[in-house]
């Protein structure tokens, strides 16, 4: 009887930590703008650390191969999806969030650049909070990998100031 109780328990707890790892119930969205070189390397890494993950690429009218890239592996994996923005009368990075928020169907959803600049294993962290409960969960830049001109590290500090 003990036995079968402590096998039940342990039964419900692998459950629970498989599902820790399953990211059934969150969409990553990827506002882009000419990502085409860094594209296909971001979304393989997502998939690969998040499976099950549902992804959106909000493009703003791409004039590099971004949107091809994101249609062909959209194809392999139907959790990948092209929200094409070209047409629309109003561009930019918070519309392009907006517009693809509005399509999430997951419980959750985590913004990310396309160009590599934030480092996809640290979505885990945010993913974490938000499954225990947080309503918003904000990551901070702490330093900047590549040389950025002078009026790009001023909105970077004035964002984090």
């Amino acid at each position: 009887m003990l036995v079968n109780v402590v096998c039940d328990k342990l039964i419900k707890m692998a459950g629970f930590l498989a599902d820790m790892r399953d990211y059934y119930d969150t969409t990553i969205v990827i506002p882009t703008f000419n990502e085409g070189d860094n594209i296909k390397e971001m979304i393989d890494l997502l998939i690969e650390l998040y499976p099950n993950v549902s992804v959106i690429v909000s493009d703003d009218g791409s004039k590099d191969d971004t949107q091809q890239i994101v249609l062909r592996e959209g194809k392999k994996n139907k959790k990948i999806k092209l929200l094409n923005r070209g047409n629309e009368a109003v561009h930019g990075l918070t519309v392009s969030v907006v517009d693809a928020g509005l399509i999430v169907k997951t419980k959750f959803f985590v913004v990310i650049d396309g160009d590599l600049q934030h480092p996809p294993e640290k979505i885990l962290e945010i993913i974490e909070k938000l499954r225990h409960g947080n309503d918003v969960v904000i990551g901070a830049r702490e330093k900047v990998i590549s040389e950025w001109p002078w009026h790009r590290k001023l909105m970077s500090w004035g964002a984090n100031t």
